[in-house]
């Protein structure tokens, strides 16, 4: 073998290994690039997830924020219509003052006051009131400035000290709670609050 043939077969062999390694380097880049495109997907895959929760927890915070207003508003609205029966019962309860019946609970009011005060105390009523059969009753116990109010009484103590107030407005802020009550459940159904 000559020269030529040694040098043709070495440089034969370096060739194969040579490509050899290049294919094994080609097979190896598609391997790390699999690799890489895998563990892309995956971080894409967890990157989407976590973007749909974001999106998610985001809408059920403006749901929850847009149910809260709208009750906000319904509660609102109902509490008006409520405000305005209590309005319009307020004014029917005035109107009431001057029948029969608010006359009899007004002299019982007042009698109820005396018996408290052992007969010695002063009786204030309006001046409409002051015209009516309680207040020429007790016409020598009644306060010379006719009282400011709807209606009803304040009886006092002779000395001043101690009051009882029984006027068609304090009775009134006494019940307007129950009258609330009431006429949310007239307006809105009972058992609803």
């Amino acid at each position: 073998m000559g020269l030529d043939t040694l040098q043709k077969e070495i440089l034969l062999d370096a060739k194969k290994e040579a490509d050899a390694l290049l294919a094994g380097a080609d097979q190896e880049r598609r391997r790390i690039l699999a690799a890489a495109n895998t563990e892309r997907e995956k971080v894409l895959t967890i990157a989407r997830e976590s973007i749909a929760k974001v999106v998610e927890a985001e809408k059920n915070e403006r749901l929850t924020s847009a149910r809260l207003a709208a009750n906000r508003l319904v509660n609102d609205a109902k509490s008006r219509q409520v405000d305005q029966a209590i309005d319009r019962v307020w004014e029917a309860f005035k109107e009431a003052g001057n029948g029969a019946s608010y006359y009899k609970r007004l002299g019982q009011l007042v009698e109820a006051g005396l018996q408290e005060f052992g007969g010695k105390a002063v009786v204030h009523l309006n001046s409409q009131d002051l015209k009516s059969e309680v207040g020429k009753k007790h016409k020598n116990l009644l306060a010379k400035e006719p009282l400011k109010a709807v209606g009803g009484a304040i009886i006092t103590s002779a000395d001043g000290k101690i009051r009882m107030d029984c006027t068609l407005e304090q009775l009134f802020a006494e019940n307007r709670e129950g009258i609330r009550k009431t006429a949310y459940a007239e307006l809105f159904g009972r058992g609803v609050q």
